[in-house]
């Protein structure tokens, strides 16, 4: 009687498709993670930006009377944001605020890659509001809601 020992060549072809193929799905997933974590933090980034800008908005430094547009420098490079402002007629010192941020170009280049939107109402006091001879700025009192496209 004759003992074999070692594995069979037909063994080891097909261990070496079955360890192949798990590896293969194995690393699809973690570049999917690795995708996935890159998209959440630019989406964190832009959502950040969006409140760096509303609260500008808020104390005055970004015109709460025009729409505007800007960047964010070196600050957050390949980061650019759009403000839209649109008045109410009742009451008429209440200003909706839209604040879009954007970042990269799609693949086309004719698109941002990403976009994250802001909502803030703004209460824009007159200037020449005064309480016991103190003259008032803008009302820092807001609320807001943000969406990612």
């Amino acid at each position: 009687m004759v003992i074999q020992r070692g594995f069979t060549l037909i063994e080891v072809l097909v261990t070496v498709v079955v360890v192949g193929t798990a590896l293969t799905v194995i690393l699809q997933g973690a570049g999917l993670g690795v995708r996935a974590a890159g998209a959440a933090e630019r989406k964190t980034t832009a959502a950040l930006l969006a409140e760096d800008v509303a609260a500008r908005l808020e104390t005055g430094e970004v015109s709460l009377t025009e729409d505007s547009a800007g960047d964010f420098g070196e600050a957050a490079p390949g980061y650019e944001y759009a403000v839209s402002v649109q008045t109410l007629a009742d009451p008429p010192d209440l200003v909706l605020a839209t604040i879009e941020v954007s970042w990269g170009m799609d693949e086309s280049g004719s698109a941002p890659a990403g976009t994250y939107e802001l909502e803030r109402w703004v209460y824009r006091a007159p200037a020449s509001t005064t309480a016991g001879g103190v003259t008032r700025g803008p009302n820092l009192g807001s609320s807001g809601r943000g969406a990612t496209r």
